[in-house]
C-alpha cells in the first residue's frame, strides 16, 4: 500500500471501493488473499483504519471478527496448516542434557527446566523466586499465568532443584523472577 492507497490494491489491482462499504465486498477481498488464515487479522486492522479515515466505514466495523466476519469464513483452526516440530530421540535425550548442562546461558537453564518439569516455556520464563518452594521441593504456578487458569504444583526434580540452586548462586539481586532479565 502506497501513499495511503487502497490496502487491497494487490488483491483487487486498480480497484476502489464503492461508497459505503459492504460486508460482502470485505468477505470477497478476504476471501481472494492468498492466505486468509494468517493474513486476514492484520489486514482487516489496516482495512478498518484506512476505511474509516476515507469516509468509507460506518460506525459499525465491517472488518470485526467477534460476531460478525467469524460467522461467515473458516475458523483459523480449520485453515492453518499445524507444523509440529521433530522430537528429539528418546536414545539421544542423555547426551542432549549433557551438553546443555555444559552451556552457561541463561536460556539453557530455562530449556533444561522446562525440559524437567514438562512445563510451558512461557511458565518457566516468567516464573518467579516466590513461586518455588525449594524444601518443599515444589513449584506453585498461579492461575492467571496457567493455560487453563487454575492453581498448579509442579514436583521438582533434583536436577530441578540442581538448576535453581544454580540459579539462585548467578543472582545478583533479588529480582522478582528466577532467570536473569536484560532491559
Amino acid at each position: 500500500m502506497k501513499d495511503g492507497g487502497f490496502p487491497g490494491e494487490h488483491v483487487f489491482p486498480g480497484q476502489r471501493p464503492k461508497k459505503p462499504l459492504s460486508n460482502m465486498a470485505l468477505l470477497a477481498l478476504l476471501k481472494r488473499m492468498k492466505r486468509p488464515d494468517l493474513t486476514a487479522h492484520g489486514f482487516r486492522s489496516t482495512f478498518r483504519d484506512w476505511a474509516a479515515v476515507r469516509g468509507y466505514r460506518s460506525a459499525d466495523n465491517p472488518a470485526r471478527w467477534k460476531g460478525h466476519l467469524d460467522k461467515l469464513l473458516p475458523p483459523r483452526s480449520k485453515v492453518q496448516r499445524v507444523r509440529h516440530h521433530a522430537a528429539l530421540p528418546y536414545e539421544e535425550m542423555g547426551a542432549f542434557m549433557t551438553d546443555l548442562r555444559k552451556r552457561e546461558e541463561g536460556a539453557a537453564r530455562a530449556l533444561e527446566f522446562t525440559i524437567l518439569t514438562a512445563a510451558r516455556t512461557s511458565e518457566v520464563l516468567n516464573a518467579r523466586w516466590d513461586e518455588f518452594d525449594l524444601n518443599a521441593k515444589v513449584w506453585s504456578i498461579p492461575g492467571e499465568r496457567m493455560k487453563a487458569g487454575k492453581d498448579h504444583r509442579v514436583p521438582l526434580p533434583e536436577a530441578g532443584m540442581a538448576v535453581l540452586t544454580k540459579m539462585a548462586e548467578v543472582r545478583q539481586s533479588p529480582e522478582q523472577y528466577w532467570l536473569p532479565r536484560s532491559e
